[in-house]
């Protein structure tokens, strides 16, 4: 699959397409509860950047449970209703069939793929990557079980009443540990604890220093590249106090 979409890339001349494996198209995953604002700063961040593709696999699978001829269109329902997202080669197939799809009609190349709310299980990340690619990075946004229920009942979605809302975090809690813990050993998580909203908060920051390097120059040295990103991370931190201390945006 990472050669296809080295392939799409490559009719689309342009900075990542080269040689460089620090400029192949690059995974992150953004996992956080129901109600995290996972879609927000996805969208978000696609928003700025025309190379960022938000991958959403909730609006995947639900669209997928709606298609009278799905052969999962049970058992994805099911597993929507309790927070699942279903074995590592149907979830991981559905993705594939839609990244073919939008790849080829995005207006120019592709860098960097956020998958909103994936994976979920440690099978589903391995499964991903043999298939696939390796993740670079996952992005965890720790919100408190309180935030998240009253969030998700402001939805009004279907599948947010509160028995549902609640038995989705608990399996959420119970399946994205393995993934953190499997990726924190690699040296790959980011935590944000401030819930998005509709604009751009300093939180931001974490994936602008886990992608710096998509930007950067070919040629620049590796550890100036190291210096750069670790600068990154120190103004996003330094933004994120004065954030926490005004209570909003720092300016």
């Amino acid at each position: 699959m990472l050669q296809l979409i080295e392939s799409e890339v490559a009719a689309k001349p342009t900075l990542t397409t080269t040689t460089n494996p620090r400029h192949k198209p690059r995974f992150y995953a953004v996992l956080g509860g129901p109600g995290s604002g996972k879609s927000t700063i996805c969208a978000s961040w696609a928003k700025l950047d025309g190379g960022v593709m938000h991958i959403a696999i909730g609006d995947i699978l639900r669209s997928e449970a709606k298609r009278p001829d799905s052969p999962y269109a049970e058992v994805l329902k099911a597993n929507l209703a309790k927070g699942a997202i279903g074995d590592p080669e149907m979830t991981v197939g559905l993705i594939k069939d839609h990244m073919r799809t939008t790849i080829k009609a995005a207006s120019g190349p592709i860098h960097t793929y956020l998958l909103d709310g994936f994976p979920r299980a440690l099978a589903s990340a391995q499964y991903f990557e043999r298939t696939v690619g390796p993740l670079s990075g996952v992005i965890i946004l720790d919100i408190p079980e309180a935030t998240l229920i009253d969030r998700c009942r402001q939805r009004n979605r279907s599948d947010d009443n509160e028995d549902a809302i609640r038995e989705r975090i608990r399996v959420y809690n119970t399946k994205s540990a393995e993934v953190v813990a499997a990726y924190h050993l690699q040296g790959k998580v980011s935590y944000v604890t401030q819930p998005p909203d509709s604009h751009i908060r300093p939180w931001t920051g974490v994936l602008s220093a886990m992608m710096m390097d998509s930007y950067l120059p070919l040629d620049i040295p590796e550890t100036v590249l190291r210096d750069v990103v670790a600068c990154g991370i120190l103004i996003w931190r330094f933004c994120d106090i004065r954030y926490d201390r005004r209570g909003g945006d720092a300016r």
